[in-house]
């Protein structure tokens, strides 16, 4: 599987975990605020609820202030784990 990643460019993915599991694969770690925004409006679209709570690790990509101030816009709080947890 990593040969088919790396040959289209795409070397870090991301999993959004609800009822079901989302996979999207990105080339560049700083898409994802562009996927979660994604996730947000096909959830919304197709199950027709809203997102609440955004669990991720402490990994910087979470932490641009354009993310917080989506998340906070959107009422959706953003819970992190424990150093070393996840």
């Amino acid at each position: 599987m990593n040969d088919i990643l790396y040959r289209r460019g795409n070397i870090y993915f991301i999993t959004f975990i609800d009822d079901s599991s989302n996979v999207y694969l990105m080339k560049y770690k700083d898409l994802v605020f562009q996927m979660f925004k994604n996730y947000k409006v096909e959830v919304e679209n197709q199950k027709g609820k809203k997102i609440q709570i955004l669990k991720s690790d402490r990994g910087g990509e979470y932490f641009s202030m354009d993310f917080s101030l989506f998340c906070e816009e959107n009422k959706i709080t953003h819970q992190t784990s424990a150093p070393y947890t996840a």
